[in-house]
């Protein structure tokens, strides 16, 4: 038997493993049954944990992730205080977590599991407890996270479109007779005006921004409109010793910057899985500050535009 065939024996009789479990029984040294096991991954016989025993990565075989819920505690507090709820919960809504317990989803990649669903025309991101197979139950606790909301905003539009229509039209009633009175609509002309107002706002906003970008020498490989003339999201390339390199980007214009904009740029980075640039107009609030610390590749730059 080979030294490759001993590590999955072992594997398969103990467990989740980390090389200095393992080396005695291939009759090695950690080092260099910690460069197999390594090679193994590669091969896709082994498969490798997120979570660390003593700075090593835990080794198991397809079929055994439910063993890894052991190593739950050597998770960081904070890791592991998002992967409880997720446990209890089952299934997650990303948008409407702590921006912490947001932020510590994405470290705890064992444990949590990504999914989007469609929700009005857009994807949304939610998480699943890595053990939730059963299609039935996400789909149930889905509904249940947003059902409420979605039959709240189809009953605002409802509760809007009858009004409108009650003050687009008046009704008088004579005998015999019913005469129907339309509101006067807004001249088209001035329609025109408001639309080309607004284009005039935008474009010079964007090309303030645009100026500021230059100073930097940053460029847009890729832009999107989140709120007119306040917040844009954007793939950038930023200059480095090494040549140039790839950031998401967010913008705002705000007074105060908080915490749930800095997790928000955080998260779409790592989604598009690239390292983040935040340039804003104002000033961070405190716990935004305080989340800085917490965060890794995430980088904040104030700019005047």
């Amino acid at each position: 038997m080979d030294k490759k065939q001993k590590v999955l024996g072992f594997i398969k009789q103990k467990g989740p493993s980390i090389p200095s479990w393992v080396y005695k029984e291939i009759e090695s040294n950690i080092l260099m049954t910690s460069a197999l096991m390594s090679e193994m991954v590669l091969e896709g016989s082994l498969i490798i944990s997120s979570v660390k025993i003593g700075g090593s990565p835990l080794y198991y075989i397809k079929g055994q992730e439910s063993a890894l819920i052991n190593y739950l505690n050597k998770l960081h507090e904070k890791e592991k205080r998002a992967a409880l709820i997720l446990k209890e919960k089952l299934v997650l809504r990303d948008s409407i977590l702590e921006p912490i317990v947001r932020v510590a989803l994405r470290q705890t990649k064992d444990f949590a599991k990504p999914f989007t669903v469609k929700i009005n025309d857009q994807k949304e991101l939610f998480w699943k407890w890595f053990l939730v197979d059963d299609n039935i139950l996400i789909k149930k606790k889905v509904y249940s996270l947003i059902g409420s909301e979605l039959k709240k905003k189809n009953k605002d539009f409802h509760t809007k479109e009858n009004a409108n229509k009650q003050e687009q039209t008046k009704v008088i009633q004579k005998p015999n007779q019913t005469k129907i009175i339309k509101q006067p609509e807004i001249q088209q002309t001035k329609i025109n005006s408001l639309i080309k107002e607004n284009n005039i706002a935008k474009v010079i906003v964007d090309e303030k921004l645009n100026k500021e970008l230059k100073k930097l020498r940053i460029e847009v490989l890729n832009k999107e409109v989140i709120r007119k003339k306040k917040e844009f999201d954007m793939v950038i390339t930023l200059p480095s010793t090494v040549g140039r390199l790839k950031y998401f980007c967010k913008f705002l214009d705000k007074k105060k910057v908080n915490d749930k904009d800095l997790s928000s740029a955080f998260v779409k980075g790592q989604m598009e899985k690239l390292p983040v640039l935040v340039l804003i107009t104002g000033e961070l609030n405190k716990k935004a500050e305080q989340m800085i610390e917490d965060l890794k590749g995430i980088v904040v730059k104030k700019i005047k535009v």
